[in-house]
């Protein structure tokens, strides 16, 4: 896996993607998968993933993870491929904090939220 400067994406398979160790700052992905219906819906939205490449090219997911836990549960069928968008990272502490970014409660504003309710009503 090289490591450049920028992020860059590759098409990978799902197993591969599986394989990644799960960020040490993500949700339980077991419990989370009983409750993210929205994910078993086949969306080709799913196929796109994030990763965190360290220095000698080790990857950690930086989301993700509860789609490839159902993808390697057969919960979901997984796509034929996925696209991978490569970040690189000095340390797994880097990783770790980089996760912050997907999936955090903070990243959604309340005011944005009822807006979405209110357009959707």
């Amino acid at each position: 896996m090289k490591n450049t400067k920028q992020p860059w994406p590759l098409e990978i398979s799902p197993a591969e993607f599986i394989s990644y160790p799960d960020n040490p700052r993500a949700r339980n992905a077991e419990a989370r998968s009983k409750s993210a219906r929205h994910l078993r819906a086949k969306s080709p939205a799913h196929r796109y993933v994030f990763a965190a490449v360290l220095p000698d090219g080790t990857c950690i997911k930086l989301d993700g993870h509860t789609r490839a836990y159902n993808w390697e549960k057969e919960i979901t069928e997984p796509p034929i491929t996925a696209w991978c968008v490569y970040i690189p990272v000095q340390s797994e502490t880097e990783a770790g904090a980089l996760r912050e970014h997907f999936d955090s409660p903070a990243a959604v504003r309340p005011q944005e939220v009822t807006l979405d309710i209110k357009r959707a009503s």
